[in-house]
């Protein structure tokens, strides 16, 4: 484990409580969720046996982009 992907880590989780706040509008919550999608593709490139054991991929589809928000029908 790096000490940057366990920083990125410690930034990914103020971001997704930053998305789940109710007081922000919806370009807010859209800045934080690419702030989030940067950090976990930094985290998945710089160190993937730390992004996979911490289940960034997993949580990079449903954080980041949860299959109602991203696909159209």
């Amino acid at each position: 484990m790096s000490l940057q992907s366990a920083q990125y880590l410690r930034q990914a989780e103020v971001l997704k409580a930053d998305m789940t706040d109710s007081k922000l509008g919806p370009a807010e919550v859209w800045t934080s969720r690419q702030a989030l999608q940067d950090l976990y593709q930094k985290m998945l490139v710089t160190d993937l046996e730390y992004a996979l054991d911490k289940k960034v991929e997993q949580d990079l589809g449903t954080s980041v982009c949860p299959v109602s928000h991203c696909y159209t029908k």
